[in-house]
């Protein structure tokens, strides 16, 4: 008796199940390990030009998981008291350091709109020079794996922000010997 000839397209499918099922299973896995926490540290203005603003956002990312999370790229959107006001993305690479932590500067832009809305609605709030607002900010780092590491938090921040610092001087050098 003859055995069958192999179908080509029977193998080719057979090859896409297993890859299908390898993906589905390492998504899987790569679903249950905790999400990382991100919360905004400071917030500095940045020089703009037009009809928007920059600030420069410094977040805190920490990995509370057991394996590190290189990443190469940052995008993050931000709303201010439930609406939405900024967004921006960096191309700054790195790795977050398994139950560690990174701090990362993405600037962001402001469109005017945005920001006359927020005016018009806090102009009644407070009389103070300084405000501390609701936040959302949301976003992910670009990890090369499907959709990146997402994250998502809440919290207050201090408006108008500070100017950036200024850079630090460089050392005096020491005196030539006599």
């Amino acid at each position: 008796m003859k055995s069958p000839l192999p179908v080509p397209g029977a193998t080719r499918r057979q090859g896409l199940a297993a890859l299908g099922a390898v993906l589905l299973l390492g998504g899987c896995a790569s679903m249950m390990a905790p999400p990382l926490r991100v919360s905004i540290v400071d917030l500095h203005s940045l020089p703009s030009a037009g009809f928007e603003l920059r600030v420069l956002v410094r977040l805190r990312v920490q990995n509370p998981d057991n394996k590190p999370v290189n990443y190469k790229g940052v995008s993050l959107e931000l709303d201010l008291q439930g609406k939405n006001f900024a967004s921006g993305v960096s191309p700054v690479e790195g790795s977050v350091p398994a139950f560690g932590e990174v701090l990362l500067d993405v600037p962001v832009s402001i469109p005017a709109v945005a920001l006359l809305r927020q005016v018009l609605s806090l102009a009644n709030e407070s009389g103070a020079q300084r405000l501390r607002i609701g936040y959302a900010v949301r976003g992910s780092l670009n990890t090369g794996l499907l959709g990146g590491e997402r994250f998502d938090s809440q919290g207050d921040v201090e408006w108008p922000p500070r100017p950036a610092p200024a850079p630090a001087a460089p050392a005096p050098s020491a005196p030539p010997p006599p």
